[in-house]
C-alpha cells in the first residue's frame, strides 16, 4: 500500500518544522503579530491557525503565506478579528 507520505515524502516537512516556519517566521517576523494572538497546530501537513487578529487583512495574509509554506498540504482557518464592542460597522443606506 503506498501512502500519501510516500508519494508527497520529499514536499512532506516535519510537523515541528513547519510550525516554526509559520509561528516564527510568517506570524512573527513578517506579521509581527503578539506570540499569544494565533495558535499554530500541525498534524500531517494539516495546519489549523486559531486565534484573533486586529485586522481582516491580516487573517488574509497569515492564510496566504502559511499555505504557500513549504510542507503544508492544507490550511483551516479558526482566526477571528479582535473586535472591543465599540464600534459597530456601518450598514449600507444609513447616515454617517
Amino acid at each position: 500500500m503506498v501512502t500519501r507520505r510516500d508519494l508527497l515524502g520529499f514536499f512532506l516537512r516535519p510537523d515541528a518544522e513547519v510550525v516554526l516556519r509559520i509561528r516564527d517566521g510568517i506570524l512573527g517576523e513578517i506579521l509581527r503579530v503578539q506570540a499569544d494572538a494565533v495558535q499554530v497546530h500541525v498534524l500531517d501537513g494539516v495546519v489549523v491557525l486559531t486565534g484573533r487578529l486586529p485586522q481582516q487583512s491580516l487573517i488574509r495574509i497569515a492564510l496566504a503565506l502559511t499555505s504557500r509554506t513549504e510542507g503544508v498540504v492544507a490550511v483551516v482557518n479558526r482566526i477571528s478579528v479582535e473586535t472591543d464592542g465599540t464600534h459597530s460597522p456601518k450598514r449600507p443606506g444609513t447616515a454617517s
